[in-house]
């Protein structure tokens, strides 16, 4: 179920407390670190590939029915799988996070999952405005979050400047973030041409992996973090799924985040790819919470990036 969707403190301590309550009284009149400006200087950063400015650089977002406000799914591109289909479509959602599809729906609690663009207070670097994603109460499978133009196909009366991102000749992805009140870590997905058909157009049919009709079927058992214990149905070799991940964790403040393509990996399926991650068709980016986690994150500038 998915759609498209920003003075120095000085607390005087009495000299008669003990140590330790002088110690907690000095960490807690402790000014915010400056935001260091400079973090990206020893790298040479692509051109943007998101400046969240405008709302049409929000994201989609995808949750389980634990929610009383469940969008419902986003598909640019739809596929058929027939009976006896050779599943050679693809689909616009993200293949490999194992629960972004379905029909959408109503449910009822206190779940909720959004998707704002917000200002930074006081700004960033120049940067006035951020992308703002929140989660909160998905106890089932959990929730994400992911790039809407980028899973979508190019050159469309829908989005001419959606496709894939070229991460040809770099190192990896630098993203701006910083995390508010709540769980700190997140699991980044990448997707290709190897583990998602989002994106992807008729012409490209041949070079991209195939859809596997069956990829919802049998039952699947996961941990609070979201990630496949057990399943009684996997993928074939060849198909569509399994995307790149890892974890990425965030603190309070503001901070230039790198993330080398090589420290992405695969779980051990048959789907699996046999050689590296193809940078060159990247067609799908997915902030992933663990299951039930409180996160409020800000997104803000994303480039490839590789030491100058």
């Amino acid at each position: 179920m998915l759609k498209r969707m920003p003075s120095r403190w000085r607390v005087p301590c009495a000299a008669s407390l003990v140590w330790l309550a002088g110690a907690a009284c000095s960490a807690s009149s402790r000014p915010a670190a400056p935001v260091d400006c400079n973090a990206g200087e020893a790298y040479e950063l692509s051109a943007p590939l998101r400046v969240f400015e405008i709302a049409d650089d929000l994201w989609y977002t995808g949750a389980d029915l634990t929610g009383s406000n469940a969008p419902p799914v986003f598909t640019p591109l739809d596929v058929t799988c027939a009976a006896g289909s050779s599943g050679a479509g693809g689909t616009a959602t993200t293949g490999g996070t194992g629960g972004t599809g379905g029909a959408g729906g109503s449910a009822t609690g206190s779940a909720s999952i959004s998707v704002s663009l917000e200002p930074i207070d006081g700004g960033r670097c120049g940067s006035q405005n951020a992308m703002v994603l929140r989660s909160a109460g998905h106890n089932d499978w959990g929730s994400v979050f992911g790039d809407w133009k980028l899973a979508s196909a190019p050159g469309t009366a829908f989005c001419d400047t959606c496709g894939p991102w070229n991460g040809s000749g770099y190192e990896g992805l630098a993203i701006w973030a910083r995390a508010g009140d709540g769980d700190k870590s997140v699991t980044v997905l990448l997707d290709t041409w190897q583990t998602s058909h989002a994106g992807t157009t008729e012409a490209d049919a041949g070079l991209v992996c195939k859809a596997d009709c069956n990829a919802g079927s049998g039952l699947k058992t996961i941990d609070e973090a979201g990630n496949t214990l057990s399943q009684t149905y996997v993928s074939p070799p060849g198909t569509c799924g399994n995307s790149f991940q890892r974890v990425l964790t965030l603190t309070e403040q503001w901070q230039l985040v790198f993330l080398p393509f090589k420290s992405f990996y695969q779980e051990l399926k048959p789907n699996a790819i046999s050689g590296a991650m193809d940078v060159a068709h990247i067609n799908g980016i997915v902030l992933r919470p663990a299951k039930e986690a409180n996160v409020e994150l800000w997104i803000d500038d994303i480039a490839f990036y590789k030491k100058k």
